[in-house]
């Protein structure tokens, strides 16, 4: 069990690792947009309707690499939001904490950790691409920022911090085999935070940050997948009405807020309900002797029909041959060789008297004289 938790843990620091975003931020009462370090203008498509700035060097090799997409950004942002438009926006690239601090709007701080920073009020992204790059896609850090630029934009009402981080969670295609893993020990331990929890705060430990996070992308999610597909494109126009948020939610969902989370959970015991039982390091041994076993008797099964089979298969030739009945072995009597003498002859150069027996003239109880040999 505890090797299992280690392995998650594992995946979650390898296969988990996201540039931090900073929440969309308010922008100072005097606002002086002009950047603080020199800085280079980097075409963009005329129909993205985003202007692109980005200090010069190693950012702007980063701004011109993605410039040439944000047509494309555009149009898919716009798509999830049910066809609003977003408005003008501008985008300035970064490359370190000094040339981010200072590409921020004059009198505006961001949190230090923040690999990007949206001003919904300005219209403007500001993007850090060398702590996004460590992160591993400073296109999705852009996306997620331009996601909160669009929303806060269309809706100037307060909004649950759950839906503003899911949204650009969805967008920018920020679910991971992390938050996948997180979301389903919460929901197997049956501690995944209560959403109203997550309307105005936010868990400052890690884990519960990371948690929250995972629940945010997860819970949009739901919703956009919800009734017809186009749950969430409703709830916006609702919010862009100034439809109080749970109000809102009912009439675009169907179902009032706390429905919602009910059937959230319900989707989510489902889906990773199975968890416990190839986490559970005894019903693993035991499935894994069963399985032992049965692997066991199948092989037993296979070898034993493969002797039936090759039985079946000598009891099938045909032995039908004509066969000659004879004896085993036949024994003939021992002829004596040499010449055979008629009965009662005498041999020339033998006394008179002397007759020569011949066979078969033996008495029966003589024995049969041995062969000639020749020398």
């Amino acid at each position: 069990m505890n090797t299992l938790r280690s392995l998650f843990a594992s995946l979650a620091l390898l296969l988990g690792a996201l540039p931090a975003v900073a929440e969309p931020a308010e922008a100072p009462p005097q606002v002086d947009l002009t950047p603080a370090i020199p800085v280079v203008e980097v075409r963009s498509p005329k129909e993205a309707r985003m202007h692109v700035l980005a200090a010069r060097g190693a950012a702007a090799g980063v701004a011109r690499s993605l410039a040439g997409g944000l047509a494309e950004e555009r149009r898919e942002l716009e798509t999830l939001l049910g066809g609003l438009d977003a408005g003008p926006m501008e985008i300035r690239f970064a490359y370190g904490r000094e040339e981010f601090a200072a590409l921020q709007p004059r009198g505006g701080r961001v949190p230090g950790w923040a690999a990007g920073v949206a001003w919904p009020s300005l219209g403007l992204v500001v993007i850090d691409a060398q702590a996004s790059g460590r992160g591993g896609d400073v296109r999705a850090v852009l996306r997620h920022e331009l996601a909160h630029i669009a929303l806060g934009r269309l809706v100037q009402g307060p909004m649950p911090r759950w839906f503003t981080e899911g949204f650009a969670q969805l967008y920018a295609g920020e679910w991971t085999l992390s938050r996948s893993s997180t979301l389903a020990r919460a929901t197997v331990a049956d501690a995944l935070i209560p959403v109203r929890d997550l309307d105005d705060g936010w868990p400052a430990a890690a884990t519960d940050a990371d948690l929250a996070y995972a629940q945010s992308v997860s819970l949009v999610s739901f919703l956009a997948a919800g009734g017809d597909g186009t749950a969430l494109q409703q709830l916006v126009r609702r919010l862009r009405t100034g439809e109080p948020f749970g109000d809102a939610l009912a009439g675009a969902y169907g179902q009032p807020p706390l429905l919602f989370e009910v059937d959230w959970k319900h989707a989510m015991k489902a889906r990773y309900g199975w968890l416990p039982f190839v986490t559970d390091h005894n019903l693993l041994m035991g499935a894994a002797g069963l399985l032992f076993l049965l692997g066991a008797w199948r092989a037993h099964v296979r070898k034993r029909r493969r002797i039936e089979a090759m039985a079946d298969d000598e009891s099938a030739v045909d032995l039908d041959v004509p066969t000659v009945e004879r004896p085993l072995l036949v024994v003939y009597p021992a002829v004596p060789q040499g010449p055979v003498f008629p009965r009662n002859a005498r041999v020339a150069g033998t006394p008179e008297a002397a007759p020569v027996r011949t066979w078969p003239d033996l008495a029966p109880d003589e024995p049969v004289p041995p062969p000639h040999l020749r020398h």
